[in-house]
Order: structure tokens, then sequence, then C-alpha cells
């Protein structure tokens, strides 16, 4: 868990330290805010994706297993079924259990869209932070339009690396939900 969960997070640290000091070698008050803002978007993010995504995520797997068992049971059963009259039962339980589905994939896309939303809202916010920071860099012509245009870019270009890491960690919980799952069948 934690060396799979890691690998990503030390990606885009190393991407952004790169891009950072790149930034921050010519204007340090501008690496400085960026690297702050990556920061907390990059660990802030992913455990708030986690935070919020771990229930239904572990729903969202209980709800398909008794999908899944439903259907066996009632392939499995069919005849039995059938002799008593209670096909209608077992549609109703299927129906039931495709309900939960649907509940639980509708929290794990609130939820994937509200992780989604704060993260374009703090990559724009960052670029609007470093534009009002250069502005006075701007008008002291210590940073020409090339530059500002190259440093708002590299900017943009961070966040690339960190906004995959929420949805990539509620992918792991998800797997990792599914492994425990299978190993409680196999145990058995």
């Amino acid at each position: 868990d934690d060396v799979l969960g890691g690998a990503g997070h030390v990606t885009a640290l190393l991407v952004n330290v790169g891009r950072g000091i790149f930034v921050g070698s010519r204007y340090t008050q501008l690496g400085t805010a960026l690297a702050a803002v990556l920061v907390l978007s990059g660990v802030g993010g992913p455990w708030l994706a986690q935070r919020l995504g771990r229930q239904p995520g572990n729903a969202l797997i209980k709800a398909r297993s008794a999908v899944s068992a439903e259907i066996v049971d009632s392939i499995l059963g069919l005849a039995d079924l059938m002799a008593f009259g209670q096909e209608q039962h077992s549609l109703d339980n299927l129906r039931i259990a495709n309900q939960k589905v649907g509940k639980a994939q509708g929290q794990m896309a609130l939820r994937s869209g509200l992780v989604s939303g704060l993260n374009s809202l703090a990559t724009h916010l960052t670029l609007w932070v470093i534009l009002l920071a250069a502005i006075p860099l701007v008008r002291m012509g210590g940073l020409d339009g090339i530059t500002l245009a190259v440093v708002t870019l590299v900017t943009l270009a961070n966040f690339e690396a960190t906004q995959p890491l929420g949805q990539a960690s509620n992918r792991l919980q998800a797997a990792l939900t599914s492994a425990d799952r299978l190993f409680e069948i196999t145990d058995l």
C-alpha cells in the first residue's frame, strides 16, 4: 500500500521540485509561491480524495459483490426458483442490489467531481497568485513578457503531475478493497 501509493507522490514531487527550482532560481518570490501551493495541492488533494472516497468505494465493492452473488445464486438455483414460483422475488433482490450499486457509483462520482473541481480551482488560483506576484516584476523591468508566459505555462504544467494523484488514490483504495474481498472469499 505504502509503496504503490507513494510512487505517484514521489514522481510529482520530483517534477515539481525541478520546475520550482527553475522558476525559483530566477524569481525567488514566484518560486516560493509556486512551491507552497504545489505542496498543498500535491499532498492535500490526494489526502482529501482518499478520505472522501474510502467509504463510498467500500460500499461500491460490497454492492457489486452482492449483485454478482445474486446473479450466481439465481442461475444456479433457477430450477428451484421456477419450481417454487420465486422468479419475481429473485429479480426483485437483483434489482435492489443493482440500485445499491448505482447509489454507490453516484456517491463516488460526486466525490470524484468535487476533488476534480478543487484541483481545477487550485490550478487557476495558483495561476492568479503567480500572475499577481509577477506584475510588480514586469513593472520594474525584472521580468519580460516572454518570460512571464513561460512562468505561467510552467505553473500550469506543474499541476499535470499532481492532479491525477487524487484519482489514483481512489483507484488504489478500490483495488485494495477488492483484494481484501478476494482474500476473504479464498480464505473460506
